[in-house]
């Protein structure tokens, strides 16, 4: 669908888009072609009902085409939510077997 999009045809990626909705979704593809779209509400949207896809973490981190959104305050609480989320898990799996603090 990102593809469609930046090569002028926004049509089949609104389609696309629209037969994505669901639990199987991924999220990164519906984050990306939303932001194709130039619907960069709905990107972020995307983003924060993926934010534990580490596909879609990475791709936040690192990848060219979210640039111009990350000047964006919603880009760096999405970020900062990720970061959260990523030590929450670190945090979990280092418990270990057994009680865990607070339990």
């Amino acid at each position: 669908m990102y593809l469609f999009a930046k090569s002028g045809e926004p049509e089949p990626a609104q389609r696309i888009l629209e037969d994505a909705r669901g639990e199987w979704a991924d999220p990164h593809a519906v984050a990306l072609g939303h932001l194709a779209l130039g619907d960069t509400d709905a990107a972020f949207a995307a983003m924060a009902a993926g934010i534990a896809d580490p596909l879609l973490a990475e791709s936040l981190r690192t990848a060219p085409w979210w640039s111009g959104i990350r000047g964006d305050p919603r880009y760096r609480k999405g970020v900062e939510l990720l970061e959260a989320e990523e030590r929450h898990t670190a945090q979990y799996r280092g418990a270990g077997p057994g009680p865990h603090p607070g339990s």
